[in-house]
């Protein structure tokens, strides 16, 4: 399994455990101990879940889109938006406006995009 880290306050950090495919599995506590699981069934849906600590990050598949802005267009606040399955997050690194969503959450994405792009 492969780890990445979320810091989801000022003095706490989880991290997220992934699988063969980069699908959320297990997070952690900075102790070691298991403060959630996820399991999927074969096309995202999840099975199963233990624990009360969540994430974004869930099934491996989703979308990545990255598009280069132009200067004034760099002023953009981060986007963070779960609901259900869906999830849309959106940030602004190295002139590129990066997007990574559900796979149900594309359309959401792409008016994203589109808005920021016609400001």
């Amino acid at each position: 399994m492969r780890t990445a880290s979320r810091r989801t306050s000022p003095s706490v950090t989880t991290y997220l455990h992934h699988d063969a495919i980069g699908s959320t599995r297990v997070l952690t506590e900075a102790s070691g101990a298991a403060s959630a699981t996820l399991s999927y069934a074969a096309y995202g849906a999840l099975t199963g879940s233990t624990g009360t600590a969540r994430t974004p990050f869930g099934f491996a598949a989703g979308w990545r889109l990255r598009f280069r802005v132009a200067e004034e267009l760099r002023v953009f606040e981060r986007v963070e938006w779960e609901e259900g399955e869906e999830w849309l997050h959106a940030w602004l690194e190295g002139g590129h406006l990066h997007v990574a969503c559900a796979p149900r959450s594309l359309r959401r994405a792409l008016a994203l995009v589109r808005d920021t792009l016609e400001r």
